[in-house]
């Protein structure tokens, strides 16, 4: 077997790890709540220590490989986050800290050692084609299992809008890299991608999640920007994004068909079917058994909503308070304030807090924020580290841009579109959620897969 075969080899183990990964994200919904952030940690470590192994093997250290140097506000994070969880004896901040510190870099030591041979090309590739192969299992499971669409925010089977909001940004981005190294063939490969892009944009604007949202724009901008400014036919290019919106356009009557109209008779039938496996039908069947809101198997709200009523539900949410701030960031402001004021040198035992806002009460709610959250959780440098590694590496991915458009070579803009893409999502994601934890945000996988290669530079030996 020759070495390309070798790598062809891996790289289908990895798309296949990674793909049962997602797909298991997908259903954790369903595990009990006391136990899903254990079991989904467990399974984003076996997934990512997988991977290590599959890149260990053929390192043949062609290069001096050093971290660079914003890797080190970064450890100093998650440094951060092993201290608390010693001083405070708290698992969950063990995870973050190993996995921070310890896995994710050194997948992506072992990925960057073997570029030369192309390893790392082949690793996005895995990376990238996992959530698009995932992105039909989430069609068929929210058109089989979910609640139907209705005029309310969609939350499939994940049970919250924005954790749909998270997944659809995750595809948008691997089906426009996917897209971008399909652009020149227009097979059967490319109306694929651009289908699954159509298709999770419009399920993306279902889930009216405004900071899905926000991101996904972020993520759509900086790829649209860079290639009107580096493309010498510009009609070519504006005509390839009428493609992407006539894909979207398309997308909502479609979507909406099947998520609204097929999905009831399919649903009662798969339920039907599933009657003699007494405890998957009562979870199924029963909203309650599920823990999580909005999992309600008929919908809540208007049973004679038209698509109509959709549109304007997801448009009048996205609007909300656009002129007051307090409403539009949906009581964040009040909770990052609250947080702040917390925030100590040395962390909390607990990430969320008890607080009573306004006309609302928050049993157990976290800061909304990932700068402000890492602040209160592992203490005021891990906030500040943190902060410094991603501003660092949304420059870095702007100056990989720059190179790239100067170098005229298309794998290397392949991967500095989507590291941009990547980092820049992530940064208005972690603006208005807790985005941090691998195992518990798609958003946050995608990021930390693909940066961690970044984290090193190699120079030839």
């Amino acid at each position: 077997m020759g070495r390309q075969d070798l790598r062809t080899g891996k790289n289908r183990i990895a798309t296949a790890v990674l793909f049962l990964s997602i797909v298991f994200f997908e259903f954790s919904v369903l595990i009990p709540m006391e136990l899903r952030f254990r079991t989904r940690t467990l399974a984003n470590f076996l997934a990512v220590g997988i991977l290590v192994l599959l890149w260990l093997g053929p390192v043949r250290r062609r290069f001096h490989v050093r971290p660079k140097w914003y890797f080190w506000p970064m450890a100093f994070m998650a440094l951060s986050y092993l201290f608390t969880a010693y001083q405070f004896s708290v698992l969950g901040y063990l995870t973050i800290g190993v996995a921070l510190l310890i896995l994710y870099p050194l997948l992506g030591f072992l990925v960057k050692d073997a570029e030369l041979t192309g390893g790392e090309t082949g690793y996005l590739k895995a990376v990238t084609q996992a959530f698009h192969l995932s992105f039909y299992v989430f069609l068929i499971a929210s058109l089989c299992l979910a609640p139907k669409l209705n005029a309310e925010q969609y939350s499939s089977l994940l049970g919250n809008p924005n954790a749909v909001g998270t997944y659809t940004d995750s595809v948008l981005i691997a089906e426009l890299y996917l897209l971008h190294g399909e652009s020149k063939t227009k097979g059967r490969s490319f109306f694929l991608h651009l289908a699954c892009f159509g298709l999770a944009g419009a399920i993306l604007f279902w889930s009216a999640s405004r900071s899905g949202e926000l991101a996904a724009a972020a993520a759509i901008g900086i790829y649209a920007l860079y290639r009107l400014l580096t493309a010498e036919k510009k009609k070519k290019i504006l005509l390839r994004f009428a493609a992407g919106a006539l894909a979207l356009l398309l997308a909502l009557p479609v979507s909406y068909g099947l998520l609204n109209m097929l999905n009831p008779p399919v649903n009662r039938a798969v339920l039907t079917a599933l009657e003699p496996m007494e405890g998957l039908h009562a979870i199924l069947s029963d909203p309650k058994t599920f823990e999580v809101r909005s999992m309600d198997i008929v919908g809540k709200a208007d049973e004679n909503a038209d698509m109509a009523d959709a549109l304007e539900y997801s448009f009048t949410r996205f609007g909300k308070g656009l002129f007051s701030i307090g409403s539009f960031t949906s009581g964040r402001l009040a909770i990052w304030a609250v947080f702040i004021e917390n925030i100590r040198f040395y962390g909390h035992a607990r990430e969320e807090m008890e607080l009573h806002l306004f006309t609302r009460y928050y049993d157990s709610v976290n800061a909304h924020n990932s700068y402000i959250q890492a602040a209160f959780s592992a203490g005021l440098f891990a906030g500040i580290g943190l902060l410094v590694f991603i501003l660092a590496l949304c420059g870095a991915s702007l100056k990989g841009l720059r190179d790239a458009a100067r170098a005229g070579d298309e794998e290397q803009e392949r991967k500095a579109l989507l590291l941009a893409m990547v980092t820049f999502a992530f940064l208005m994601q972690s603006f208005v959620s807790y985005a941090l934890i691998p195992a518990t945000s798609t958003m946050s996988l995608l990021f930390w897969l693909v940066v961690s290669p970044t984290l090193w530079k190699a120079r030839r030996k």
